[in-house]
């Protein structure tokens, strides 16, 4: 067989594998690099990773950093949240995915090679998409006049200016493709009231500036919207949403719901309790193959959680003293004291049982919250708002038979993963799934 025929017979043998990403890149951020082919996409709503087989022999790409990066960044984010809604309701609403594409691919791009201590110039990730680079390049250029107003006790300042600028941008919510670019042309219109010392404070103050900027344009108001700063008191209110919207979807999608359980867990969680599914597959002559893998968290992160306990238990104290009670805290720290166990843990009913123990205590602990006004402004502006305090009313009193069904929906999550979750999409043609982890 000539090397031209054997081309041709090898690409018809991969036509399964480039319809089934081209499908998948319309949920998710893809990795387009072979001649246009998709090699890696993220599934912000179901927290997945799908690979093909040509990521395993270019290991000078950093294709799983790529996408880790992603579902690090969006987690808890508008370009995570949206797609989850629209999934759990199964609608296209605006924004989907491609409304956010060109913000976390832009800054995908420029800040993955700078911290593998490539240069900067060197775009390793998404260099066939000329548009994604200019645009990663604007926010270079920002990091870098930044930069200058940096103190002198600033490390790298370019890099903190670049993660605090990646973390701005990831609360923005686009109305139309294409905001990415407005936003940056907005951001270097404004110059910083005074000198910055680490990159949370510079987000802190580019997020003012930006907010500023919104509020004075009414173009900027067509355009996106600006979230506010994730704390424990967003992670409560995000977390009430989405469980409340778990509970009703449950009853007339629970496939939604199961297919759904590493975000909704990862919500419910605060974060410390991740699920990321990869999939690995590739196509042979007469068979697909499926290679399920699975990041997870481990006993690694415990000491960094306990940090984060010690650090908002000593803040509901500072506002103790000061008259201030602070329930969205209390609850948040709660809830990761409560997870922290099955962190650690390598049971194959792990998630089940975490889910278990927080569906009995979460509805106590919101049925006191919802019955007082907090003295905590953050949390007045948080866990009163009409849409939450609403979502808060039913997980207080979420019916017997609607928790029983997500606990269903989780225990059937393994199960889905190893079979229909790669049959479903690689439609008529066979399929082989093999499992590469020991738990979830």
């Amino acid at each position: 067989m000539t090397s031209a025929k054997r081309t041709t017979v090898q690409d018809n043998e991969r036509m399964p594998i480039r319809r089934l990403f081209m499908e998948l890149h319309k949920k998710g951020y893809a990795l387009a690099q072979r001649d246009g082919d998709i090699d890696a996409v993220y599934l912000p709503a179901l927290n997945q990773v799908w690979l093909t087989e040509h990521t395993e022999s270019r290991p000078d790409i950093p294709v799983l950093a790529h996408e880790f990066f992603h579902a690090d960044a969006c987690f808890l984010q508008p370009s995570m949240l949206h797609p989850l809604r629209n999934y759990l309701l199964d609608t296209d609403d605006r924004p989907t995915t491609k409304e956010f594409e060109d913000i976390v691919e832009s800054l995908a791009a420029v800040i993955l090679p700078i911290l593998g201590g490539r240069p900067s110039t060197r775009w390793s990730i998404v260099a066939t998409q000329s548009d994604y680079q200019v645009l990663a390049e604007q926010y270079l250029a920002l990091a870098r006049s930044l930069a200058h107003v940096a103190r002198k006790s600033v490390r790298k300042p370019t890099v903190q200016a670049l993660l605090a600028i990646n973390f701005l941008l990831m609360h923005v919510r686009p109305f139309s493709v294409g905001v990415g670019n407005y936003s940056a042309q907005l951001l270097r219109r404004k110059q910083l009231s005074h000198a910055w010392s680490n990159r949370w404070e510079l987000f802190a103050e580019l997020h003012r500036v930006l907010s500023n900027a919104w509020r004075r344009s009414p173009l900027a108001k067509t355009r996106f919207m600006l979230a506010p700063p994730v704390d424990p008191h967003r992670c409560i209110g995000e977390m009430l949403i989405f469980l409340s919207g778990a509970c009703l979807a449950v009853v007339e999608r629970p496939n939604r719901v199961t297919h759904a359980v590493p975000s909704l867990l990862g919500i419910m969680s605060m974060g410390s309790l991740m699920v990321m599914p990869v999939v690995r597959i590739s196509q042979g002559k007469n068979v697909c193959r499926a290679r399920v893998s699975v990041v997870h968290s481990t006993r690694r992160g415990q000491t960094y959680i306990r940090q984060i306990i010690d650090l908002h238990d000593a803040i509901v104290g500072v506002r103790h003293s000061c008259g201030l009670d602070c329930p969205a805290v209390r609850l948040f720290c709660e809830i990761l004291s409560l997870v922290k166990p099955f962190r650690a843990s390598n049971s194959r009913t792990r998630l089940v049982d975490c889910a278990n123990s927080l569906l009995k205590l979460l509805p106590q602990r919101i049925g006191g919250i919802t019955r007082k006004i907090p003295t905590c402004p953050n949390c007045k502006l948080v866990l009163r708002d009409p849409a939450i305090l609403a979502a808060a009313h039913h997980v207080a009193v979420v019916p017997p038979q609607q928790r029983s069904a997500i606990l269903t929906a989780v225990e059937a999550y393994e199960s889905w993963l190893l079979t229909r979750c790669v049959q479903d999409r690689v439609c008529g043609h066979p399929v082989r799934v093999t499992k590469a982890y020991r738990y979830l």
